[in-house]
């Protein structure tokens, strides 16, 4: 059996069957797809001009700058980051409409991209590209609260900040220093550097960002005074939205198979470093938004004594979506650690919901076959720097054996708070565990069972 088939075939799998088979419970958002040329190539276009438009004596350096952002959010389209859902596309375009037309300037974003990324954060690339996480679409609460960080993304774009900051760091070239780091490192390299460098804004920036979105805010009727409450959600981005540890013995003890304590055992050896982030603008970063506390003085100082009272609150249904999403992006984007933790939190939030369990079911099943081909470490992190609360989910699942990770699986899956009869899939997930298990028996009882339920559907397989 060609296992590599197989791990593509069953995530395939669970994405074309999730529309019918979750109805009741969710329906995954859509990814850019026939969009994608069109951003790619207007994107491309933009970066052409501002190369065009470059200062002469950093020309040279700034172009290979320039290819590189356009080839890392190149990258990032065709990857299926990002999410093209007509609800979150709406309330966007609302917003950001509402912001331009009560305040005609030129140099607006416009580009609006919803990104898959679990991270608390929104950035402007500089070309014209605004990118909001989904995370931080989970963090927020109201359109009020949305519109000052897409008011002070707007902002970066207007101010030109992402630009500027490479254009002195392009300047920096000639100091003495980096040139010896040139021939040490390599020209990409320090480029890179310095890139990341600017893209995480200084203090002044971040003040002329966070005052302008504000002075863009009250020409609207978005509540601005909700800046400080903004902020303090940024402030705490390096925690997931539900500060809950998930109880991974709640899940996975099994009367057949108990759970066994050593998985949570930490190794007596640190796991290795981290790969770390191969562009050179990193999308994620949490540290584009410094000193939260000194912004919101400085704001409570231009602005003290003003009031605004509309609120705007994003549906219930709407964060409901998003708190689905989150675990799915994770998995459709293989990062199966992430996706193994979001999942288990969310059950823990909607223990009865039959996307998520599903979903748990499904990473398991990939996990078996990662462990089994040697490429576990493709989709589970072994790094040592993972967020605190995830620790413990990283730790349990690099310390499953391959046998072990099968017996979780097909326990999870053979009893009845899983098992739907009604539901095709589920034949075929316990179908396909007890195969690779060599459980004999119970592929015979369940192969049976389906062929009696679906007499003319087809006819389970390994492939």
């Amino acid at each position: 059996m060609k296992h590599s088939f197989f791990l593509a075939f069953l995530v395939l799998f669970v994405f074309t069957s999730a529309l019918a088979q979750f109805e009741e419970s969710y329906i995954p958002m859509d990814s850019l797809s026939g969009e994608q040329y069109v951003l790619i190539s207007a994107i491309e276009a933009d970066i052409a001009t501002l190369k065009k438009n470059a200062p002469r004596q950093v020309r040279s350096e700034m172009k290979d700058i320039y290819d590189s952002r356009a080839e890392s959010l190149i990258s990032l389209i065709k990857s299926g980051r990002f999410l093209n859902d007509k609800e979150l596309n709406a309330i966007i375009r609302d917003i950001y409409k509402e912001i331009k037309i009560t305040n005609p300037h030129e140099g607006y974003p416009v580009r609006l991209l919803v990104s898959r990324s679990p991270a608390v954060n929104a950035q402007c690339w500089g070309e014209g590209t605004m990118i909001i996480n989904l995370g931080l679409l989970g963090r927020v609460s109201s359109r009020d609260e949305l519109a000052f960080v897409m008011a002070h993304e707007m902002a970066h774009q207007l101010l030109d900040h992402a630009n500027l900051r490479i254009r002195a760091s392009m300047e920096r070239l000639n100091d003495k220093n980096l040139k010896t780091a040139v021939e040490e490192s390599g020209k990409l390299e320090v480029l890179r550097n310095l890139t990341y460098e600017g893209y995480r804004y200084s203090r002044q920036y971040e003040k002329q960002a966070d005052s302008l979105a504000v002075e863009l805010l009250r020409n609207t009727k978005y509540n601005w005074k909700i800046y400080d409450g903004v902020l303090s959600i940024l402030d705490s981005s390096a925690y997931p939205e539900y500060r809950n540890k998930p109880d991974i013995r709640k899940f996975f003890n099994f009367t057949q198979f108990p759970f066994n304590d050593s998985w949570l055992s930490k190794p007596k050896s640190a796991f290795g470093k981290s790969s770390g982030d191969s562009f050179i603008f990193n999308p994620d970063s949490v540290q584009s938004h410094p000193d939260i506390a000194l912004r919101i003085q400085y704001l409570d100082s231009l602005f003290k004594g003003e009031a605004r009272t509309t609120s705007y609150k994003l549906a219930e249904s709407l964060q409901q979506r998003v708190d689905m999403e989150i675990p799915y992006s994770a998995f459709m984007l293989e990062d199966y650690g992430r996706a193994m933790f979001y999942t288990l939190q969310m059950l823990e939030k909607y223990p009865d919901n039959k996307f998520l369990k599903s979903l748990l079911a499904q990473l398991f099943l990939n996990l078996y076959t990662a462990r089994k081909e040697h490429t576990f470490s493709r989709y589970v992190s072994v790094s040592k720097y993972q967020p605190y609360l995830m620790e413990e989910v990283y730790t349990f699942l690099n310390n499953l054996r391959l046998s072990e990770i099968g017996y979780i699986a097909f326990n999870y899956i053979n009893r009845d708070s899983f098992f739907d009869k009604e539901d095709k899939v589920h034949y075929q997930m316990l179908w396909k565990i007890s195969h690779e298990m060599e459980i004999e028996d119970v592929c015979d009882k369940v192969e049976a069972a389906y062929t009696d339920k679906f007499p003319h559907a087809t006819k389970l397989s390994a492939n």
